[in-house]
């Protein structure tokens, strides 16, 4: 049986996704793009997903899908910080993630928002942090792609 070239695609993109069964893959617009991966290594208690920060304009289109960690449903208990090297706050991503929340433990579906709150290039050697009613569920370094 011979696969169209779109077929191809959609094989590919669903073998990635079965691949990287503990992180999610966003395409970007970028090889420069920062992103955050998590990785619970099977504690589903812990976070595993991944974040990318996409530059749109003169915004950040940010993509995210957490597959473990979000084991409560309630999203008030979920904080989404960005610190620096030196553990200082560099940014709250809380508001603008848990609107677009939802929750089905023990991730969550896709989300996706966009913001100017960051410079694309100063994200990049920072900390994004999960918390779950105060508690770190995932830490992960912002990277090149």
């Amino acid at each position: 049986m011979a696969l169209t070239k779109m077929s191809k695609c959609l094989f590919m993109a669903i073998m990635t996704i079965f691949t990287f069964s503990t992180i999610t893959v966003f395409a970007s617009n970028s090889s420069s793009d920062p992103y955050v991966v998590f990785d619970s290594h099977g504690d589903i208690e812990k976070a595993s997903g991944k974040i990318s920060f996409i530059p749109d304009n003169n915004d950040i289109q940010v993509l995210g899908q957490f597959n473990t960690g979000l084991t409560i449903n309630d999203k008030d208990a979920y904080d989404f910080l960005i610190f620096d090297d030196q553990e200082k706050l560099f940014g709250n991503e809380t508001s603008n993630i848990v609107k677009r929340l939802i929750i089905n433990p023990p991730g969550c579906a896709p989300f996706t928002y966009t913001t100017d709150s960051y410079e694309i290039d100063d994200l990049v050697g920072k900390y994004f942090v999960v918390k779950r009613s105060g508690d770190v569920i995932g830490k992960g370094e912002f990277l090149e792609a």
